[in-house]
């Protein structure tokens, strides 16, 4: 018996040796603001990494997926993700991590990270006279109204209510207007502006057709 258990030991541990996790984690972190908790992430590589599952708990630390973010498959170049949460209903302590995936089902967790949730929005690190957003529809569009008095560059994207990225742009630092077709459904979504990966500002959009 005890050589057996032995063996299986030995077993278990060549496994291990043997696969190597494909991706390189290098940052995951969380912004809350307005009743959005925005999480994001970097990679600096990756092996054959189909994706990763987005998990949350409350202080139960008992996790659910609450979304996927395909991954970037191979690559040897930094890769920037988002994923927005914005089904949370009361204040309190919340829990995520990161749940990668391979191309082959192996898997392995990220660290967890904390937040602190209140409807009102906590953690704003950014000067809202410095960049805000002014939308309006007109003609079958919505005109998204820049005031960048800082001249940044970076990139505008548009999140649905349950995290699925829709729309990309990027953003020169003497453009003031970016046109997003109004192609979508009447429901909540965000934008997000960020610059050099990091989130400038975040802002919650209604359409109702």
């Amino acid at each position: 018996m005890k050589y057996f258990l032995l063996m299986l030991i030995c077993i278990s541990s060549l496994t291990a040796q043997n696969h190597i996790f494909p991706v390189e984690l290098v940052y995951f972190n969380a912004i809350v603001s307005n009743g959005i908790v925005l999480l994001s992430w970097s990679t600096a590589t990756e092996v054959n990494n189909y994706g990763f599952y987005v998990e949350r708990s409350d202080i139960s630390m008992m996790f659910n997926t609450i979304g996927f973010v395909i991954g970037s498959g191979n690559s040897n170049a930094p890769k920037n993700y988002l994923f927005v949460d914005s089904t949370l209903i009361n204040e309190g302590r919340y829990f995520y991590r990161l749940k990668q995936i391979d191309i082959d089902g192996h898997f392995q967790f990220s660290d967890t990270i904390e937040i602190n949730y209140n409807l009102a929005g906590v953690g704003e690190n950014w000067n809202k006279e410095e960049i805000n957003f002014q939308y309006t529809f007109e003609n079958g569009v919505y005109a998204i109204k820049i005031n960048n008095k800082k001249s940044i560059s970076g990139d505008l994207l548009l999140y649905s209510i349950l995290g699925e990225k829709i729309f990309e742009t990027h953003i020169e630092a003497n453009k003031r207007t970016i046109i997003i077709p109004a192609n979508y459904s009447s429901g909540v979504y965000v934008i997000i502006l960020t610059s050099n990966s990091k989130i400038i500002q975040m802002k919650k959009v209604v359409v109702v057709k």
